[in-house]
């Protein structure tokens, strides 16, 4: 049972709350799809400098221990040879991490997202996310990733077992271009794993921010009220809804200038009264099919607009018809010239 008001959220959340939840740093992010999009890179990149970082790190390593020169001057060069072997590597990791959050958020940044919050340091919140079932999936998730990886690596060590056993006899730069070709199987074979988990645990992720987003009818309706006009315009359209919630169905749809359908599911049926048009019955099923005939039988010109049938059916008879939406239909308000007086 929610303790909302209006009860269970069922309806979709407004542009206002979508963007608000960007503000607020609130996106449907995976840690797992970054991590994919760096083993990609890794793999793919990785396996063609492999011989440039073997060759970086031989060079350092005999510089390093060869005792011809002075610890420092040796040290030194050897961390330059190393970072020129691997700053390709480090940069395109780099680069795979700020692309994967480019394809899940887009060009945001939000600085809230960082701030401390007490709910992060907070031991009963902490105990929650830990106990929580969120948690126990990715748990379950993670285990399986793990055994999947167990698996593959022990049919691929047994199929390949003899010639890793040769690598010892190959030499230094001989076990350099051998090892490659020998994980390269075994490390695409990880990667569909990874991908095919980072898949899941986005979409858990992406349902779940959605559901959080979602909002009650009373929620969406006070939203809407909040963004209209001035108290005077407040106050005739509360008494335009006083007239039209306590008006018959019957008598509501045959005033009502427009009638928007879904076609079957959903009916809303408009009128004007002065500049602003308000829903004077709104149904579902097997009201809707009721908005419908009287519709017809008093001559109410119908109109399938599925879209906004939905978005309108959240309100409550007597509302208005939010300016974005009133205003944006063109064909709407065209047939209701005759009605406004």
């Amino acid at each position: 049972m929610s303790d909302r008001p209006g009860g269970e959220p069922t309806e979709a959340p407004t542009e206002k709350r979508l963007k608000k939840a960007r503000e607020d740093g609130k996106v449907a992010y995976s840690a797992k799809v970054a991590g994919v999009f760096q083993i990609s890179v890794f793999l793919l990149l990785g396996f063609a400098t492999f011989s440039l970082m073997a060759r970086g790190l031989q060079e350092a390593a005999v510089v390093l221990f060869s005792g011809d020169l002075p610890p420092g001057v040796a040290l030194r060069f050897s961390l330059n040879a190393l970072l020129n072997a691997f700053l390709p590597l480090g940069v395109a990791l780099f680069l795979a991490l700020l692309a994967a959050g480019l394809v899940q958020v887009g060009f945001r940044f939000n600085i809230k997202s960082l701030q401390p919050k007490l709910s992060r340091i907070s031991p009963k919140e902490g105990f929650k996310r830990i106990f929580s079932r969120e948690r126990l999936v990715e748990l379950v998730m993670g285990l399986c990733a793990v055994i999947l990886t167990g698996v593959i690596l022990y049919f691929h060590l047994r199929d390949n077992m003899g010639r890793f056993l040769q690598l010892g006899l190959s030499g230094f730069p001989g076990a350099m271009v051998a090892l490659p070709r020998l994980l390269l199987g075994f490390l695409l074979k990880m990667c569909f794993v990874f991908a095919a988990v980072a898949a899941l645990d986005w979409f858990m992720i992406y349902r779940r921010h959605s559901k959080s987003l979602m909002m009650t009818r009373y929620e969406v309706q006070k939203e809407m009220e909040q963004a209209e006009g001035n108290p005077h315009q407040k106050s005739e359209r509360q008494r335009v809804h006083l007239e039209l919630s306590h008006m018959g169905l019957g008598a509501a749809v045959a005033q009502s200038s427009a009638v928007i359908v879904n076609p079957t599911h959903i009916a809303v049926a408009l009128i004007r009264y002065g500049d602003r048009v308000y829903l004077s019955a709104v149904g579902k099923d097997e009201a809707a099919a009721r908005i419908r005939y009287y519709a017809r039988l008093h001559g109410v010109p119908l109109f399938v607009l599925k879209p906004l049938a939905r978005s309108l059916s959240a309100l409550s008879p007597g509302a208005p018809v939010p300016r974005a939406l009133a205003t944006s239909l063109e064909v709407l308000l065209l047939s209701l010239e005759r009605y406004g007086g």
